[in-house]
């Protein structure tokens, strides 16, 4: 049932296997993104890259980050990429706010938290924190 949905994209291995999912629903005022398995640094950047696409296409500025689904941490360096070639283009958006679902994945977790600690969450441009439940995150996306 598209006619609910403003935006959705999936991005897809190889073997056809989707590790990243996005859409905007009409009665939401955010971007759901939902990473499912292993994110290699080239699946990583692609669903990054994909998020400032619809960031850029929707105007919506809120990010439900759902990393429930995934297994293991995020690439090594990754953070120093969003620093560097990734948050110049969202600050041009306009100030994001994510909010992050975390895994049960220890390794998914603490990749989540090394991110919330990273120099790029200044609360300014980027207001990026971690929730345990769906509920909590969406209260403080929207709130």
């Amino acid at each position: 049932m598209m006619e609910d949905k403003i935006y959705s994209k999936t991005l897809e291995t190889s073997n056809g296997t989707a590790y990243f999912h996005i859409e905007a629903k009409t009665n939401e005022t955010f971007l759901r993104i939902s990473w499912d398995g292993f994110i290699n640094e080239e699946r990583a950047k692609a669903g990054l890259l994909e998020q400032v696409e619809a960031l850029s296409e929707t105007k919506r500025l809120k990010l439900l980050v759902d990393n429930r689904q995934q297994t293991g941490p995020f690439p090594k360096g990754i953070e120093e990429w969003i620093a560097l070639e990734l948050m110049p283009k969202i600050n041009r958006l306009g100030q994001v706010k994510a909010a992050h679902i975390l895994s049960d994945n220890v390794f998914t977790e603490y990749s989540a938290k090394k991110l919330e600690e990273s120099s790029f969450n200044d609360k300014q441009n980027a207001n990026l924190e971690n929730f345990a439940s769906e509920d909590e995150a969406i209260q403080w996306l929207i709130g």
